[in-house]
């Protein structure tokens, strides 16, 4: 568990399907990750019991309502075509729509940075964005991230189309200057 300000970070669990659903169900959010709307309160728990059941894989909850307003999760094994070495992870986060552009996911961005570099040792966290989605161009950026190349032709099969990604990445050094 992470506790910042506003947010507390913690695992998933089945009993949050319903929460998820309740945000995850809207094609705004899906669309700009790759993922399309959750389609029921089942296919919800389906996707926090098989996919988001990892050891860095948080819900965003707000600290004073308790209320699951978004997930961001660290990706530290091969289903990470990024991760070049042990001491590296990927960062996925995404957002209630209501919630976007009050800060929020800068703040649990920097706390997981924070959790990585300090806590999980780590050199390198590797994040991505596809291509019309500007609010996570402008999270990475102001979180300290540099950009560091542009794949063409991505497939995202949950989607049946291509899409272009943009990854950046932050290092230890790059965020002990950004000024953690």
């Amino acid at each position: 568990m992470i506790i910042t300000g506003r947010l507390i970070l913690r695992n998933w669990t089945e009993e949050d399907a319903q929460q998820l659903y309740d945000v995850a169900k809207n094609p705004c959010i899906g669309k700009a990750l790759g993922w399309p709307p959750h389609a029921s309160v089942n296919y919800s728990r389906h996707i926090i019991k098989d996919y988001w059941n990892g050891a860095e894989d948080y819900a965003v909850v707000l600290k004073f309502t308790e209320q699951i307003i978004g997930g961001i999760r660290l990706k530290r094994d091969s289903t990470s075509w990024l991760i070049t070495a042990d001491n590296e992870a990927e960062a996925e986060f995404w957002l209630a729509e209501p919630y976007w552009g009050q800060g929020i996911m800068s703040e649990a961005l920097a706390a997981l940075s924070a959790h990585c570099f300090n806590d999980l040792k780590l050199a390198k966290i590797w994040a991505g964005y596809l291509d019309d989605n500007m609010k996570a161009w402008k999270l990475l950026k102001k979180c300290g991230f540099q950009y560091r190349f542009t794949r063409k032709n991505v497939p995202i099969t949950t989607l049946n189309e291509h899409r272009t990604e943009h990854v950046f990445n932050l290092t230890r050094e790059q965020w002990q200057f950004h000024g953690k």
